[in-house]
């Protein structure tokens, strides 16, 4: 679907609706724990380094495998509106005309060499989605079940 690259801080980037006036989420241990927040039409996840550049790649695809090298994966359940799709950090977004429907919405993140990152942003339509942490590093610690509520930040 679509290549660019996104400066984040605060360890993270987030796919939200553009229609929201608080698109990101305080993070409690427990998120940080996990490596992501949720909350409807909002999730942020939790990147390898606090802050840098990084490749993101947003795709549609109809199934979903593991990207070779990823350090990290989540999948969670994403309702998309007639607004489509922000992706970004605090500084930078990017709107996406993805059709209105209820995803999986999986994101992935890995090194490039001894700095910087990519990730993948997959929207898969899927009506039941089960939250999860599909690879986790030594930085992961999930407590199950996980924790699915957030708050505006």
């Amino acid at each position: 679907m679509s290549s660019f690259d996104l400066y984040y801080s605060y360890a993270q980037v987030a796919a939200f609706s553009p229609a929201l006036d608080k698109p990101f989420n305080d993070w409690s241990d427990r998120h940080v724990k996990q490596g992501f927040t949720w909350r409807e039409k909002s999730a942020s996840f939790r990147m390898l380094e606090e802050e840098g550049v990084c490749r993101i790649n947003v795709v549609m695809a109809e199934n979903f495998k593991p990207t070779e090298g990823a350090k990290r994966a989540f999948v969670v359940p994403f309702d998309v509106d007639a607004c489509g799709v922000e992706v970004g950090s605090i500084s930078d977004s990017h709107l996406f005309d993805i059709p209105a429907g209820h995803y999986a919405l999986y994101f992935e993140t890995g090194q490039v060499g001894a700095q910087g990152q990519w990730a993948i942003i997959t929207f898969m339509l899927q009506h039941e989605v089960e939250p999860q942490v599909l690879i986790e590093d030594s930085q992961l610690c999930p407590t199950y079940p996980l924790e699915m509520r957030a708050n505006p930040a």
